[in-house]
């Protein structure tokens, strides 16, 4: 019993970490667009381009890009290619959701190792850009930040997928739900 509320509000701290950063990510929408505004103006009304226009834009796709991942992973809503696995048995399909989800999770720990050492090196040695003189260290942060973000999903949804399987017995199967999977359980 005490696993089990441990392991609901694990689930609900990385849903409301997932939608912090979503609702983060809409901001920065908006900032991104203001800025692209204000460089488009500045340009061509008032015939002086601002040159950190492009580099801030670029700190601020990879915040759209990173911090959002966890959050559509659990949403399900990543482009899946499914034709092969939807024409398999549940038990294969649910083989296979638990081997996709290992080697994503693998990638995913790499890129935050990988992630956190070159955000690390940015903070080290006080890396900058060559234009705008940004430190690089924030951005370069949202890397390892939002592929943690990702593992942590991605070990719930193993953990899920086996604990669901090791709940209905050997007789039922069960599959880890792709799009497809859930319309055609919905018709």
């Amino acid at each position: 019993m005490a696993d089990e509320n441990l392991w609901r509000r694990s689930g609900r701290f990385l849903e409301g970490l997932e939608t912090v950063t979503m609702v983060f990510n809409m901001v920065v929408v908006f900032a991104m667009m203001a800025v692209v505004v204000f460089g488009v103006v500045m340009r061509y009304v008032f015939n002086s381009p601002v040159s950190m226009v492009a580099e801030l834009t670029e700190f601020m796709m990879v915040s759209l890009t990173f911090l959002t991942i966890a959050y559509i992973q659990h949403a399900r809503r990543h482009v899946a290619v499914s034709f092969l696995v939807t024409r398999q048995s549940q038990r294969t399909q649910w083989l296979l959701g638990l081997v996709i989800t290992g080697i994503g999770l693998v990638a995913f720990v790499l890129i935050t190792w990988a992630g956190w050492r070159f955000a690390y090196q940015a903070w080290e040695f006080d890396f900058h850009s060559e234009e705008a003189d940004f430190p690089l260290f924030p951005a370069r942060l949202l890397v390892p930040a939002g592929s943690l973000l990702m593992c942590l999903r991605l070990i719930g949804d193993l953990v899920r997928g086996i604990r669901s399987k090791a709940m209905l017995g050997p007789s039922e199967e069960i599959a880890l739900e792709t799009d497809e999977i859930a319309v055609e359980k919905e018709h």
